[in-house]
């Protein structure tokens, strides 16, 4: 009772300061805010379990992930495009992807064997919501008939584990090359089902032998039957027979490869199979099958026998392919080094012989990283798939924990060049993000790979947060409000390495472990999750610290981790799992004593810097996984958010707890910069505002919503936290469960600066004319519509620059960045650009162009003289210096006109 009677003193102590304090209470949410949605740049991060070629259409090429769902290729801005961006949160069961097929005879249309955990799983855990979905079922067939831009379910309903065991084997489904009304699946329930109809409707092959699931406890068919996992369907393309092919192969994990020659009406296992096989291939006349399995590789001729061809000693192998010009020519990769154990740097084999002979290839590879995070034994890291590209059968692709390599020529003397195509996929596990007020503008903690840093763009790649510590994981982050430069982690390498708590002084960019930190029962670091840091330093130049390891009590600091006590009144065991995604531990934005702190309905604060903790409220709803945040610049405001039990304010220092009305779902929520003319933050809520689902923002603390997104991109992944951005109003960032992290910003961007200006000016106490703040831009129509930039338009020796991307947008190109070249690609129709900063040349169509002044770089936008649109698109450019405008017209033939100047 003494203390919660303190309590109340020091937190009406500090009510009394002069911060504003208050939050509104929520109303409707009105009109979207067009906002531009795409993923922070990252570059790969996650299991790539499969590729697939299009055998008729050069350049079609699809790739599977275990978590991140598919993606397709594209070849002109040289990156991937993810293709499951418009499922839900509710329906996120479908991103993971257990197998994909292509129909051979029509290019627009792909299938996908949609589920990244079984049924019974996806709706223990949530993953998928059958009365929200849109789509009926936790796993199913997808089709789509216009290259995995829409997708529609086919009645399938059957297992899929795209992030199970033995995600890395051949795919389960396959259309018949001869006919592409038959399709066969391989299901992980181990039966095998067949289409005659284009998956309108499906049926059981009976005639497939019973072999009990590896993924289920007991055997459902009993135990006199084999044990394993049905997985690779591979069909022979030369068994035609009355329109429809006969000959289909089958691998089962732990039993062998099974075979049909009448279409699936028949089935048996091949004797001396390889008992546990990964991928096949087959010869280009089908005589000859080759499979990589557990144990090494091996040949079947038809007619024939078994014969063992492995490249060295028996271990794992995967990525088996047959060059598609040459029978003879045959790969294989080694995923498991036989001495060290090693899943990395495999070894790819290639033999011209058909197996008699191999050459190592890897002993000549020169490996070359587009991202500077990835380590250097990232390369082919536990490699699921090799494949040859059927139209340039000298490249060479293949994939693995982090991505795709690939080598333009494999054949190529006396080193071959690898390099990871990653642009464009995403597939980071999340954990944790902040956004720090100054410096870096995003930093993230992840699953796998340790986490990273953005000093400034958040579409080039960033740095690793690893340099001084490296960990598997990093499950907490946090930055001291007035201190930037100080920011804290709980990272960890799970149960085999123990805990990495440690410390930046520099802004994430360099970091060391605390000086001591509790201990478990067998002398290791106790294993990381959730951390804070007090919102200044003390006199001496020290902060306060809490934080709460896995299974374990909560502890304080304040001496910079030299010293630990345990927190009185924390709860104990809140984080039970790497796997938690909890945020429900915080400091006060604005009071370097208060810590705060949700548990299973329970709130708890601190006043002493985390020593001690007393329960103010007892009565809010326990409801899913909580987030917690401090409304920086307002005294004693906390929000934190239930899921379905919605979003929950306290503006006393979490003595009180009001429902914020209106938002009836809160899955994610947080604080970001103050609008312009605002002094409170701007909030951020992915959930449901007045029955409406979408991302929302409110500039007024609940008052009033705007809707951020569009059903385009409902961020569906699983997405686990969010962030705002600090140093720029209207920015967001949500990570996911396997897609990364997405980034949310407004269209115009130039409006939001006009307001800002004008709100800093009346702020001043002098008024705006609007008309002044327009006056002295350089103005861009395109088509008579204006264009808005980041930077803004200027003129430097009588030559005027623009923006690049922005304006080659308006004129229907795709602009992509590539940083590790440094250069830009604008891409329209059959046109290719390439813009180098400090060049007067652009490249167009391979071919030079003079474009006079060289384009440069501005605040990390290329600039280029506008003069460059003349001599590359035909379009009139007209400038007008009376009122500084610029008007561009584009026309449908003739010569490009010269830049007029009136």
């Amino acid at each position: 009772m003494k203390k919660h009677c303190l309590l109340m003193v020091l937190l009406a102590a500090v009510l009394s300061m002069s911060i504003p304090t208050g939050f509104a209470e929520g109303q409707e949410a009105e009109y979207n805010v067009p906002y531009t949605w795409d993923t922070v740049s990252y570059g790969g991060g996650g299991y790539v379990t499969g590729i697939v070629f299009h055998p008729k259409e050069e350049n079609l090429i699809y790739i599977r992930t275990d978590v991140g769902g598919t993606y397709r290729w594209d070849q002109e801005n040289n990156r991937w495009w993810a293709l499951n961006e418009a499922f839900s949160a509710w329906e996120r069961n479908l991103y993971g992807c257990d197998g994909i097929a292509i129909d051979p005879n029509n290019p627009d249309v792909v299938y996908m064997c949609a589920g990244k955990y079984l049924p019974e799983t996806a709706i223990a855990w949530g993953t998928y919501n059958e009365e929200n979905a849109a789509f009926p079922y936790p796993c199913d067939v997808l089709k789509s008939t216009d290259r995995g831009e829409t997708w529609e379910s086919t009645g399938f309903n059957k297992p899929f584990n795209g992030n199970g065991n033995h995600r890395d084997t051949g795919e389960p489904i396959m259309v018949d090359p001869q006919n592409s009304n038959y399709i066969y699946v391989a299901s992980r329930d181990n039966r095998i089902y067949r289409s005659s109809d284009g998956a309108a409707t499906w049926e059981e092959l009976n005639s497939f032998p019973y072999i009990n699931a590896n993924d289920l406890e007991e055997a459902q068919y009993g135990e006199e039957y084999p044990t394993g996992t049905v997985r690779t369907v591979l069909i022979d393309e030369n068994s035609e027979k009355d329109g429809v092919c006969q000959t289909i192969y089958v691998g089962a994990i732990d039993v062998g490869v099974y075979v049909t020659h009448d279409a699936g009406e028949t089935w048996e296992l091949m004797k001396d199979s390889p008992e546990k096989p990964k991928r096949m291939a087959l010869a280009d006349d089908g005589r000859i099958l080759y499979v990589s399995a557990d144990g090494g590789v091996y040949k079947y001729t038809a007619g024939g026998s078994w014969e063992n061809i492995t490249p060295g000693q028996p271990t794992q192998y995967t990525g088996m392919a047959v060059d598609p010009t040459d029978d003879n020519t045959i790969y294989c990769v080694r995923v498991t080094d036989p001495d060290s154990g090693s899943v990395y740097r495999g070894h790819v084999f290639q033999s011209k012989d058909g197996g008699k002979t191999w050459t190592d290839k890897y002993e000549t590879s020169d490996i070359h990283f587009t991202t500077d995070w990835y380590p250097d034994q990232n390369f082919a890291a536990a490699t699921a798939c090799l494949a040859v590209n059927p139209f340039k059968p000298e490249q060479v692709w293949l994939t693995d924990w982090y991505g795709v390599w690939k080598t333009n020529d494999i054949n190529q003397e006396p080193r071959q060049f690898w390099i990871n195509d990653i642009r464009g996929i995403e597939e980071m596990v999340a954990f944790t993000a902040i956004c720090p007020s100054k410096g870096a503008r995003l930093l993230t903690g992840n699953a796998d790979n340790d986490g990273a840093r953005w000093a400034d763009s958040i579409l080039e790649y960033p740095d690793s947060i690893s340099n001084g510590i490296w960990a598997q994981d990093t499950n907490g982050l946090d930055w001291c409000e007035q201190d930037p430069n100080l920011i804290v982690r709980a990272s960890g390498n799970r149960e085999w390495g123990g805990g990495k708590w440690g410390y930046s002084v520099d802004n994430g960019v360099s970091w060391r472990e605390f000086p001591s930190f509790p201990q478990d029962s067998n002398g290791l670091t106790k294993l990381s999750g959730i951390i804070a840091v007090s919102s200044e330093r003390d006199a001496n130049g020290t902060a306060s610290i809490v934080a709460v390891p896995m299974n374990s009590a909560g502890y304080y600091s304040k001496d910079m981790g030299t010293t630990w006590q345990e927190s009185v009144g924390l709860p104990s065991n809140m984080i039970t799992s790497v796997w938690s995604w909890k945020y429900n531990l915080c400091s006060d934005r604005n009071n370097k004593d208060i810590f705060y702190c949700y548990e299973g309905g329970n709130f708890y604060v601190s006043t002493d810097g985390g020593a001690s903790f007393i329960n103010t409220v007892s009565d809010l709803p326990s409801d899913g996984t909580p987030n917690i945040e401090s409304a920086p610049g307002m005294n004693g405001v906390v929000w934190v958010s239930l899921n379905g039990s919605g979003l929950y304010g306290t503006n006393d220092f979490g003595q009180t707890f009001s429902k914020i009305e209106g938002v009836e779902y809160a899955r994610l929520f947080s604080f970001g910069k103050n609008a312009p003319g605002k002094n409170n933050p701007t909030a951020y809520v992915y959930g449901t505002v007045n029955g409406v689902e979408g991302i929302f923002r409110s500039v007024d603390m609940g008052k009033t919503w705007v809707r951020i997104n569009t059903d385009e991109h409902k961020v569906g992944n699983e997405p686990n936290c969010m962030r705002a951005d600090r140093q720029t109003f209207g920015m967001v960032y949500i990570g996911t469960n396997g897609r990364g992290y997405y980034y949310g910003k407004p269209e115009n961007e130039n409006e939001l600066l006009d307001v800002e200006k004008n709100a800093q000016a009346v702020a001043s106490g002098g008024t705006v004319d609007l008309a002044d703040l327009e006056k002295d831009k350089i103005k861009v129509y395109v088509n008579e519509e204006r264009i808005h930039f980041e930077v803004e338009p200027n003129i430097i020796d009588e030559t005027t620059y623009v923006p690049l991307r922005r304006l080659l947008e308006a004129l229907g190109f795709t602009v992509e960045w590539n940083g590790a070249n440094g250069y830009a690609v604008a891409a329209k129709d059959e046109d290719t650009l390439y813009i180098m900063p400090g060049s007067s040349a652009i490249i167009k169509n391979n071919e030079p162009v003079d474009i006079g002044k060289a384009a440069y770089l501005e605040a990390d936008y290329t600039m280029i003289p506008l003069r460059a649109i003349s001599e590359l698109y035909q379009a009139q450019v007209v400038w007008d210096g009376s009122t500084k405008s610029i008007y561009i017209t584009t026309t449908d033939g003739g010569q490009a006109a010269e830049v007029e100047e009136q």
